[in-house]
C-alpha cells in the first residue's frame, strides 16, 4: 500500500470512532439515564427499581465496551498513519 492508502485507512478508523461514539454510545447513555430517572421519579415498585439498576449496570458495561473499541480504533488509526509515514520514508 502507498502513503495515500494508509492515510485513507487511518481516516476511515477516525470516522468509525466518531460514528460509533455518536450513534452507539450516545444512545446507550441517553437510554440508561432516562430509564433510571423514570424509575426513580415515578415511585415505581421495588421490582422496577431493581430492573432499573440491572439496566444501568448493563448499559454501563456496554458503554465501557464501546470506549474500549473506540480506543482500539484510535490505536489502529495511529498505526495506519505511522505505516503511511514509513512508506513515504521508504520511497526516498
Amino acid at each position: 500500500m502507498n502513503k495515500k492508502q494508509w492515510n485513507a485507512l487511518g481516516g476511515i478508523f477516525i470516522v468509525a470512532i466518531v460514528l460509533f461514539s455518536l450513534f452507539f454510545l450516545g444512545t446507550i447513555r441517553n437510554f440508561a439515564r432516562k430509564w433510571s430517572i423514570w424509575a426513580t421519579m415515578s415511585g415505581a415498585s421495588s421490582e422496577t427499581l431493581i430492573a432499573a439498576n440491572i439496566q444501568d449496570a448493563l448499559y454501563t458495561f456496554l458503554s465501557w465496551l464501546g470506549y474500549i473499541l473506540c480506543f482500539i480504533f484510535a490505536i489502529m488509526a495511529i498505526a495506519c498513519w505511522v505505516c503511511g509515514w514509513l512508506e513515504k520514508e521508504g520511497e526516498k
